[in-house]
């Protein structure tokens, strides 16, 4: 990706402004960021799991604010695990619209239990508890940011999200796409009319 425009690196500062040295995980040359939606991409929607989404799992007991609320549901990516995805050897971050059920919430403290949870990031919070902390937009103070809409970043940030209609929001630090071959190729031009031979005289 080209360089992003000034201002946009909001969630970095964890990972690209802190020294890293995680012997035998990750240093600071290889350092990535896995920066992720709730509501639809972490969370399912509240009582799919089972004949609609057979992979996704309800967390009996655990109440889910979003949209018009209901028992809190994981969806197959975090049912699955994000340690087992390429985003294992990351550290994490949390860029959402919505509040995850508020400051307290149950459903905020299992989310940093038992989703956002892989190697690098653990022991990040060992060493900066406030890793696995929470901000809002406009006090941004930990990578775990809600009521913000989604930002882009290119320093080794992969951002996972929902909604198509947020991508053009990365046509600034995308390479420009190659112009659309037409299918029917334009028409040639006419041919240009040999020009008339003058008659030759008849002989006197």
């Amino acid at each position: 990706m080209q360089a992003n425009p000034a201002g946009m690196p909001l969630l970095t500062f964890v990972v690209l402004t802190q020294p890293l040295v995680i012997a035998g995980v990750v240093d600071e040359n290889e350092a990535c960021l896995c920066v992720f939606d709730i509501d639809r991409t972490l969370t399912g929607r509240q009582g799919s799991a089972g004949i609609d989404c057979p992979r996704d799992k309800t967390v009996e007991g655990v109440w889910d604010a979003a949209y018009s609320g209901g028992v809190f549901t994981l969806s197959e990516l975090s049912v699955q695990g994000l340690s087992s995805t390429f985003c294992g050897s990351c550290y994490l971050g949390v860029c959402s619209a919505g509040g995850a059920s508020g400051s307290g919430s149950e459903e905020r403290a299992y989310l940093e239990e038992h989703v956002l949870v892989t190697g690098p990031q653990q022991q990040l919070a060992q060493r900066l508890p406030s890793a696995k902390a929470w901000s809002r937009s406009g006090q941004v103070d930990s990578p775990f940011v809600v009521y913000q809409q989604e930002i882009v970043d290119d320093r080794g940030v992969f951002t996972c999200a929902d909604v198509a209609a947020r991508l053009p929001a990365y046509e600034e630090v995308l390479p420009t796409p190659a112009p659309t071959l037409t299918s029917t190729p334009p028409p040639m031009p006419a041919p240009t009319p040999a020009p008339t031979p003058a008659p030759t005289p008849a002989p006197t």
